[in-house]
């Protein structure tokens, strides 16, 4: 038997795709006809079901809303109260659960959204209130489709360490919808402190970008960052 092969047509151990997590805890989020569940996989245990307070029904519902009022007048008071939902229902519950296993605020986390979780901005979730904590304010989240996916763009990291690629994408100007005038200097902050550690460092803006150049720049920068908020909408959540 060839080395290589000697696991040919088998799933992956559990033990391989515990890998996933060395740089912070994965959750897998699973939406059925029968419930819907978090799962949460560390480095160093089982991992952990949370049974999720909601229906698939109710996650498609969430995700046709997002798209259907997107660009109405009121489409910013209608997402913060999906993102109110989101919190209450589903990311809450995953946050205090990670509490208990010593995910400490600051850290790195990662979702791994299936079926109808897909299309929801988990990581954008929280209670919106002066009080009280978003998750961008508890975690760091990043995403990943699969397990394996991460272990094998890690792998792809390490060969490739001697020089770090990034791109910054910025539409402040979108072809329908308004101005988002935050947009250009945020994109000349990260510029200004990135272009002196980065080689090389990529800057895509309104008309330089198409959804080719953008696929390019995601398959040859290891870091990507978007910028598409207008910060002085914030003031009026």
């Amino acid at each position: 038997m060839l080395p290589d092969l000697s696991w040919f047509l088998l799933p992956p151990l559990f033990s391989d795709l515990q890998k996933a997590t060395q740089e912070g805890p994965v959750i897998i989020m699973i939406a059925s006809q029968y419930s819907c569940d978090a799962s949460i996989v560390l480095s160093d245990q089982n991992p952990i079901h949370i049974p999720i307070d909601i229906m698939r029904t109710e996650v498609s519902k969430l995700s046709s809303t997002l798209t259907h009022h997107f660009g109405c007048f009121d489409y910013q008071k209608k997402l913060v109260g999906i993102l109110r939902k989101l919190w209450y229902d589903i990311v809450d519950p995953v946050v205090q659960t990670l509490m208990v296993p010593n995910v400490h605020p600051g850290s790195r986390i990662w979702w791994c959204p299936t079926t109808g979780f897909t299309l929801l901005p988990l990581q954008a979730a929280g209670p919106y209130k002066r009080e009280g904590d978003n998750l961008p304010q508890i975690y760091i989240s990043s995403h990943t489709p699969t397990l394996v996916t991460l272990i094998r763009a890690r792998k792809q990291v390490s060969r490739d360490s001697s020089s770090q690629h990034f791109v910054a994408i910025g539409r402040g100007n979108p072809v329908k919808g308004r101005v988002l005038e935050c947009v250009a200097p945020e994109l000349a902050v990260v510029a200004e402190h990135l272009k002196p550690v980065t080689s090389p460092f990529t800057s895509l803006e309104d008309s330089d970008i198409t959804v080719q150049g953008a696929l390019d720049a995601l398959n040859h920068n290891q870091w990507l960052y978007l910028a598409d908020l207008n910060a002085k909408s914030t003031t009026t959540i």
